[in-house]
């Protein structure tokens, strides 16, 4: 993989943390007992999903506002021609299904998604 896809790979993974962790602060506070149960594990917020399973609002609503880095991150890190729109299907899609699939993130996954995009 080129060095332009690796440095746009690792500054979309720290996007999809975000948006994995506004999920999991979402997912947590559903009940007073499941933040003591995710101390208890030694998870982080964005695994929370992969122990809890959050609903679709709850889902749409953080990553509602999950973007909005993106415009910023490809005028000024952007590579290979690639298009904020569809760097945000790619990342959302993305997150949407390691929630549904209860999966937590791995970079190597995100990175052949990017390369899959930009071809």
């Amino acid at each position: 993989m080129s060095t332009d896809i690796r440095v746009l790979a690792a500054a979309c993974d720290l996007a999809v943390v975000r948006a994995l962790e506004l999920i999991g602060k979402r997912v947590v506070r559903v009940e007073r007992s499941r933040f003591g149960a995710l101390s208890r594990t030694g998870r982080p917020w964005h695994e929370a999903h992969t122990i809890w399973q959050p609903d679709s609002v709850m889902v749409d609503s953080a990553l509602s506002g999950a973007w909005t880095t993106l415009p910023r991150l490809v005028n000024e890190h952007g590579c290979c021609s690639v298009v904020e729109a569809a760097l945000q299907a790619t990342l959302d899609d993305y997150v949407r299904g390691l929630v549904l699939a209860r999966q937590p993130h791995e970079f190597a996954d995100l990175e052949g998604r990017l390369h899959d995009l930009v071809g």
